[in-house]
């Protein structure tokens, strides 16, 4: 099976084994009629926004004079998760990974994030950066998240103790409209603000100033971002199968689930998307992975994803794919060209393992080297998913986005649990508050004791 979206290049299949999906499986059904109008009413009635983001053209001006202002050299990103994942997956994927390195040829600021609560990294991070060259973009919709927290009070004494009274002029926050403590500290010290749109959780929001604001800043095209983004979009809303691929995949994915596949392997074939998969996977395990239905009857749904990067985890992962459990589905993502191409000296020709090689580009290689792969799995029984795109940019990068956000709301639909929830992730949270003291949370913490034995 071989689908293609030609306005955008994008090429899907699914190698199937003998005893994988029947045509009748992935053809137009009841459960992708039901997925697309679900998702439809869910759109219209402002219970869910991001599929409607590319629309956006004023957030893009905002942003671009707010970078026109402030000039800077340094853009350090203060979230986790969501706040933080989206953007880091768009820097590796669109610009080189020497970028940080790069002299007055560099385009656009450096690029630093502080996620995790690592005495280590805070403390180098700050070390290599000058208060008055940099940008504190701190993220959070309510500004209670502990290591945002955490890390912002660090970071903000530290540019107090530089700049003085004028640290507040280095502060971005992006955070919700209307409410949360984030939001008032940036009115009373006076930061430029910016917000994400009440209808668009964190995992959603990498097409909202969460991902655009520090894309933009380190020098990606967003309005191209966005234009990508916007043709996946109306594919994912209009078409019908088979030529709506996130709907397809969804399905795919969603019979092969029911058959008991409970394990995605997402491979892309590039060094770039390596963050994409970890942005991939956060949006697949908060959204998919719930304990009731919509229903409220318990039925623990989700399929856990693990991120593969190809050729690397050919040699560290394939063995257990061919031959370990028979409980997973492999999704390839295949990158058509490469920015440069590289091409293989003719050398060593008197040695036969690696003469065939000369002449080829490493593009080539990687992409056989993805097809074997395919093969290989196909060969015993195991199935995979693949997706290709003609190369890495602005504009496939943004179709991605919404392709895999897309395909995610398909099939939590399809499953019947909502997929812009998270209350596991929640309950985290509150005890974390508990064990470190927040007021309001003495019973939790007092409750939270018997598991101390």
């Amino acid at each position: 099976m071989l689908m293609k979206l030609p306005a955008l290049d994008i090429r899907f299949s699914s190698r199937l084994p003998s005893h994988g999906l029947l045509d009748s499986d992935i053809s137009h059904c009841e459960v992708t009629e039901q997925a697309l109008a679900a998702l439809h009413h869910r759109i219209q009635s402002g219970e869910v926004g991001f599929a409607r983001l590319p629309d956006d053209r004023e957030t893009p001006r905002q942003i671009a004079a707010h970078a026109r202002r402030m000039k800077a050299e340094n853009f350090l990103l203060v979230g986790i998760g969501g706040s933080s994942l989206g953007a880091q997956a768009l820097f590796t994927a669109l610009r080189p990974w020497y970028h940080n390195w790069l002299g007055k040829q560099r385009k656009g600021a450096r690029f630093f994030v502080l996620d995790n609560v690592d005495s280590d990294l805070v403390d180098a991070t700050l070390r290599m950066l000058k208060p008055r060259e940099t940008v504190v973009n701190v993220v959070s919709k309510s500004g209670g998240t502990a290591e945002t927290a955490a890390n912002f009070m660090i970071v903000r004494r530290w540019l107090m103790t530089s700049l003085g009274k004028k640290f507040a002029d280095h502060i971005v926050a992006t955070t919700d409209p209307e409410k949360g403590e984030l939001l008032n500290l940036a009115r009373q010290e006076g930061y430029a603000t910016f917000t994400v749109p009440p209808d668009v959780g964190g995992r959603f929001s990498v097409l909202t100033p969460v991902g655009l604001l520090p894309a933009h800043y380190c020098g990606v095209s967003i309005l191209k971002l966005l234009d990508g983004a916007r043709e996946m979009a109306r594919i994912g809303l209009n078409e019908k199968l088979p030529n709506n691929l996130p709907l397809l995949s969804a399905l795919i994915i969603y019979r092969y689930l029911r058959r008991g596949r409970t394990t995605q392997v997402f491979m892309p074939y590039s060094s770039c998307l390596q963050s994409f998969a970890d942005w991939y996977r956060q949006l697949w395990a908060e959204s998919l992975g719930k304990k009731f239905d919509r229903h409220g009857q318990t039925v623990h749904a989700g399929q856990t994803l693990l991120g593969s990067i190809g050729t690397i985890d050919q040699h560290s992962q394939v063995q257990l794919l061919r031959e370990g459990p028979d409980d997973k589905v492999v999704f390839f993502l295949q990158v058509g060209k490469s920015r440069r191409e590289t091409k293989i000296p003719k050398d060593l020709k008197q040695y036969p393992s690696s003469s065939y090689l000369g002449g080829h580009t490493l593009a080539e290689l990687m992409n056989a080297e993805c097809r074997a792969t395919q093969y290989a799995l196909a060969s015993d029984d195991r199935p995979s998913l693949a997706m290709s795109i003609p190369e890495i940019n602005e504009y496939t990068i943004g179709a991605l986005i919404m392709f895999f956000e897309l395909q995610t709301a398909f099939l939590g639909e399809m499953l019947g649990v909502n997929a812009y929830d998270q209350p596991g992730v929640e309950e985290g949270k509150l005890n974390t508050f508990a064990l470190m003291g927040r007021p309001g949370y003495e019973e939790r913490r007092s409750a939270l004791k018997r598991f101390e034995k």
